[in-house]
């Protein structure tokens, strides 16, 4: 991926921290499993000719090599050993980044291993006009010093105390506060307002909490404010990353959660633009057409998702619960059984998905329920919770005696449910749903 992003900007590169970028437009729908968001390369060489290209990775690659010829050709006063020991630790530091990258500690060994060289060769420039430029000991004291002190106060504030402050407001907004919901608002109000670092962790932590306070128990005003508040912010934060898939992506669920559809929609398309292989995206955009009841426009969807990997577990179930809504029973029970083949022959437990079960037991369809346990109980025949599960679907499909039968089997497997186990099967006997 990377290296698609540098022949697609060779020279200049995408500048400083855009990786995530590149990721999302070259994305490997193959990466399921990984980390869904790389905002780096994990190769040092292959991350600076993205952050700078071809310059850029020059310019990085010419500290080293002077690093080494100044060693070897210029120190006089270290030994044969000492010199390799210097080159032992560069050269370990290299073949480390191949892997990873840099961070604010490797950064400090690295550049006080070029400092230490630095000060072993280094000369007094003595240029005429470098000459008359020098400030004399008596300016450096009256001024050069002073203003370095107020420099360096407001730096300390600007940077680190505006900073410090931010975090520990933003914990205040996002713990339980005794005045309740509206003292967390008031806490956010304060964050946004000092427009520090980590502006998108406070965007995304607002939402977070707009959507947990959506509860019949707070104040509508309340989460009215909340919700608008949290609107605005990522509207922002949008206009400053535009091309942020991750964002558009954020900001798309949580419109989804308060029904704003064709809204999410519009993000969702978007993002698709700027990462056009990316299944969250897919999903996100599958889920706001079926809340939409445009069962088939869903389908559509999920199904691209699907196709980009076929081996995604969740993919498959996001196509099999957009098929079942559909009224696709030929393609969800294709796909279910499928996955379930898949983990009989790696001989793994069936994993069950509440969102197939939450889509058939909305729509009746508990026939399907029953299908979906008993292939997870052919995979892990021990596991008493399955046979729970299907004895409750047992229930709902009218094969009581069935659903008795598991339960005692779960009983076996462990004793520790039978008291509960047994009042279910009497609840069963008398004719009542437990």
């Amino acid at each position: 991926m990377a290296w698609q992003g540098i022949k697609e900007k060779p020279i200049l590169g995408w500048g400083q921290g855009n990786f995530g970028l590149v990721f999302n437009k070259y994305y490997n729908p193959e990466l399921y499993a990984q980390e869904p968001w790389f905002d780096r390369v994990h190769n040092i060489i292959l991350d600076w000719a993205i952050a700078g290209g071809l310059l850029g990775l020059l310019a990085y690659l010419s500290m080293p090599f002077l690093f080494l010829y100044y060693l070897w050709r210029k120190v006089t006063d270290l030994s044969f050993v000492e010199k390799s020991i210097f080159t032992g630790l560069l050269v370990g530091y290299g073949f480390h980044n191949l892997f990873v990258f840099d961070n604010l500690i490797s950064y400090i060994f690295f550049f006080t291993l070029l400092a230490y060289i630095h000060s072993k060769i280094s000369r007094p420039f003595l240029h005429p006009l470098w000459q008359r430029m020098v400030v004399s000991h008596g300016t450096a004291v009256r001024l050069v010093t002073p203003l370095m002190i107020v420099l360096t106060i407001f730096s300390i504030y600007a940077i680190n105390a505006k900073g410090v402050t931010a975090a520990q407001t933003l914990i205040k907004a996002i713990s339980p506060q005794q005045e309740g919901p509206a003292k967390n608002f008031e806490y956010f109000e304060e964050v946004v307002a000092l427009n520090s670092l980590g502006r998108q962790e406070v965007a995304e932590q607002l939402v977070t909490t707009a959507v947990r306070v959506r509860d019949p128990q707070v104040d509508s005003g309340v989460q009215q404010q909340f919700f608008d508040f949290g609107r605005s912010e990522m509207e922002r934060l949008i206009e400053n990353n535009p091309n942020d898939a991750r964002v558009r992506l954020f900001y798309a669920s949580y419109l989804n959660r308060f029904s704003f559809f064709d809204d999410a929609i519009v993000q969702l398309e978007k993002a698709l633009e700027l990462s056009p292989q990316k299944q969250a995206i897919f999903f996100e955009l599958g889920t706001s057409y079926l809340n939409k009841g445009d069962l088939n426009r869903a389908l559509e969807i999920f199904k691209e998702a699907h196709e980009l990997a076929p081996s995604y577990p969740d993919a498959v179930y996001v196509y099999a619960v957009g098929a079942a809504y559909a009224g696709r029973d030929d393609i969800a029970s294709k796909l279910l059984g499928s996955l379930f083949e898949q983990y009989k022959e790696r001989d793994e437990v069936f994993a069950v998905d509440d969102r197939i079960i939450r889509a058939y037991a909305q729509l009746e369809r508990y026939d399907k329920i029953v299908e979906i346990w008993q292939n997870a109980i052919a995979t892990d025949p021990n596991n008493a919770q399955f046979r729970i599960s299907l004895a409750a679907t047992y229930i709902q499909v009218g094969r009581r005696l069935e659903a008795i039968a598991e339960i005692r089997k779960s009983i076996e497997l462990n004793p520790e449910f039978k008291e509960q186990g047994e009042f279910y099967i009497h609840e069963i006997e008398a004719g009542r749903n437990p």
